[in-house]
């Protein structure tokens, strides 16, 4: 059984994530991040990548067995203006150095980004690590 407490969420920005790194980095579960584009006033992620990937990133993922062995944490990064500047803290983070979005990090080594995000087996292959 894990000894952290992590489970799936969903947080809103830069201050959101690192307040969750101390814990991040002391837990045992496998911890998957999705960099995603904050909701627009509709409801939806202002970026059409992330519109596209989600649905199918959450199907593989919530196929998967041992739920309580892993957690997938959704981080909203911001409007595309925060997102488009150069210095965005996601952007510049030396855990992170996101280039693109969606991303998925795995909390102590590996990603996907981009159109890989959208690929069921290379995500199923990286859940299940």
């Amino acid at each position: 059984m894990s000894s952290c407490d992590i489970a799936d969420q969903k947080i809103e920005g830069y201050e959101a994530f690192t307040s969750l790194t101390d814990t991040l980095d002391s837990c045992d579960k496998s911890v998957f991040l999705l960099f995603r584009g904050s909701n627009n006033d509709k409801g939806v992620s202002w970026c059409p990548d992330c519109v596209k990937a989600e649905p199918i990133i959450k199907d593989v993922y919530d196929s998967l067995d041992n739920k309580q062995t892993r957690a997938l944490i959704q981080v909203s990064v911001g409007n595309r203006e925060v997102w488009k500047d150069p210095k965005c803290s996601f952007r510049t983070d030396p855990r992170l150095k996101l280039t693109n979005i969606p991303t998925i990090i795995k909390w102590k080594g590996g990603r996907i980004i981009d159109d890989e995000c959208s690929k069921v087996d290379v995500l199923r292959k990286f859940f299940l690590g």
